[in-house]
């Protein structure tokens, strides 16, 4: 009886540990921006504030268009971040060389230490399939002193990718890309401002 139970647990042991030997590694990645010069400027100070994405986007896995209104979602390619961080993190990386400022903040910042403009996000559309990234974003930015919107729009854009089904790592690069021309639409806005004298 003893040999049996023993044989029993061998077995199961071997089958453990050979399921483990075979999942896939993870694969972690994160959205970037454009590499450029640190910027000299510490004018106009920019406040990113919290960027909003949609629930199904609000998880470690990335997700991806199967059909029109199927998602996927992957196993074992995963964000490095909350998406929602790693979104803020790059735009002000982004409107900090774009508008050649030092002086960006990201929410919540002090009352004391106000934004001269501040910048809010929702995204309403990030997602990819075998022919291209799409990003759809509600933006908006607001001149802190006067606590009311100056400028506020829908941008929707897109990146076709080249031959072939894209992997995970040309989708984060497809959606850090569509991240910088959403940055250029803001850091215009904010440039067609009259600056006080």
């Amino acid at each position: 009886m003893t040999k049996i139970i023993f044989s029993l647990f061998c077995l199961l042991s071997l089958s453990f540990l050979t399921g483990c030997g075979s999942s896939s590694p993870i694969n972690y990645y994160v959205l970037s921006s454009p590499s450029t010069s640190p910027p000299a400027g510490t004018s106009p100070i920019i406040g990113v504030g919290a960027v909003t994405i949609p629930e199904y986007l609000n998880r470690e896995n990335m997700v991806f268009n199967s059909e029109e209104n199927a998602l996927f979602i992957a196993d074992s390619d995963r964000w490095a971040e909350p998406l929602q961080k790693g979104i803020q993190r790059v735009l002000a990386i982004n409107l900090a060389s774009l508008l050649d400022t030092q002086n960006i903040r990201l929410h919540p910042w002090p009352r004391t230490a106000a934004p001269d403009y501040s910048v809010s996000i929702n995204i309403l559309r990030l997602d990819a399939d075998d022919k291209e990234a799409t990003l759809a974003a509600e933006w908006q930015v607001t001149q802190t002193a006067e606590k009311k919107p100056r400028t506020q729009n829908i941008k929707q854009i897109s990146q076709s990718f080249p031959g072939g089904g894209p992997d995970a790592d040309d989708i984060a690069a497809a959606y850090s890309a569509l991240l910088f021309q959403l940055s250029e639409t803001i850091a215009a806005a904010i440039e067609a401002e009259p600056r006080e004298r």
